[in-house]
């Protein structure tokens, strides 16, 4: 079943939430391309309670895919304590500047630097910061 039956099911009633946020578990592993309008699907049609656990899946999981590793040249004082304080106060508004930040120490992914200003709400356990600070 696609993401909007699965919520078909939901608003019928068929399945409950619990059933259908394990449904939606895989939303971790969507390409960038799949999600926004999965998650703009969850947003206009389930409670903001399924919307927030569909983007924290989005957010805490490093997709597989990426071919994203931090290089040593990108792991400047500045990047490192940006980073740190980020994760510290949990002030995920400023992963844009960690993005230029990066920018400047030479990093060229787009992946991660679209991820870091990409609109919408950061959770702790961001891999982009993760990987930054070097967490498993």
């Amino acid at each position: 079943m696609t993401e909007q039956e699965w919520v078909a099911q939901y608003e019928k009633g068929k399945i409950c939430r619990v059933e259908l946020l394990d449904k939606l578990s895989h939303l971790c592993w969507m390409t960038p391309t799949q999600t926004p309008a999965v998650l703009s699907m969850l947003r206009s049609r389930c409670d903001l309670e399924i919307y927030n656990v569909a983007r924290w899946l989005t957010e805490l999981r490093r997709e597989p895919w990426l071919d994203v590793s931090a290089d040593p040249a990108w792991l400047t004082p500045t990047v490192i304590s940006l980073a740190q304080a980020i994760d510290a106060e949990r002030a995920f508004d400023r992963l844009p500047i960690l993005a230029d930040a990066l920018e400047d120490a030479g990093c060229t992914n787009a992946d991660m630097l679209n991820h870091c200003r990409q609109p919408g709400e950061h959770v702790r356990g961001c891999w982009a910061v993760d990987l930054v600070l070097q967490k498993k």
